[in-house]
């Protein structure tokens, strides 16, 4: 793994994605952040969630998971998944620790080969979906801090077309309130 003293790369290719998330939210020291692609990766909204408020999450299916499939489900996960893009957040290793109390219990965490955009390959840990289901749909709120740190992170137009014509789901004043009550677990959560 390449390293900076006590620090290591971390990919983010759902929310972690926007400084305003990984540092403001989840309480993380970001030293260094820079598009990239993970090599033999797709990503798509494979991960359960909440029924209703947030009923799929984003994750990340390597080619070996794909290619174990049935024809109909590898077909189906290549129509809902795209080429991996996201960000490498170099981070110490106490944070990438305390990340782990983030994400949900579907998730593998393991390193990924991630090439950025001049070429420069780094191994990096990513959150990675070992069991994923197509045809999920995100709600809107998580969708569009998706496509806030994939603005941010200039990721490539391809990229933020897919995240854009991605169907959503949305339930009016559930969805806001629920944006209220993830900030105030989050808060919860970092206290810890």
């Amino acid at each position: 793994m390449r390293r900076c003293g006590v620090s290591v790369w971390y990919f983010a290719y759902g929310a972690n994605m926007a400084t305003d998330v990984i540092v403001g939210r989840r309480g993380l020291k970001v030293l260094e952040s820079r598009a990239g692609r993970a090599v033999g990766w797709r990503v798509g909204f494979v991960e359960r969630g909440l029924p209703l408020v947030e009923p799929a999450f984003a994750g990340l299916v390597s080619d070996e998971v794909m290619e174990a499939r049935t024809d109909e489900a590898r077909e189906a996960l290549e129509r809902t998944t795209t080429d991996a893009w996201g960000v490498l957040h170099r981070v110490s290793e106490s944070d990438l620790r305390r990340l782990d109390r983030f994400e949900g219990p579907g998730y593998l965490r393991r390193a990924v080969a991630v090439r950025d955009r001049e070429g420069h390959e780094v191994e990096a840990q990513a959150y990675t979906s070992p069991r994923p289901i197509a045809g999920r749909a995100p709600s809107r709120r998580y969708r569009d801090l998706l496509l806030h740190g994939a603005h941010e992170h200039a990721l490539p137009a391809s990229h933020l077309a897919w995240l854009n014509g991605h169907p959503t789901r949305y339930v009016p004043g559930l969805a806001e309130t629920l944006e209220l009550v993830v900030l105030a677990a989050e808060r919860l959560r970092r206290r810890r």
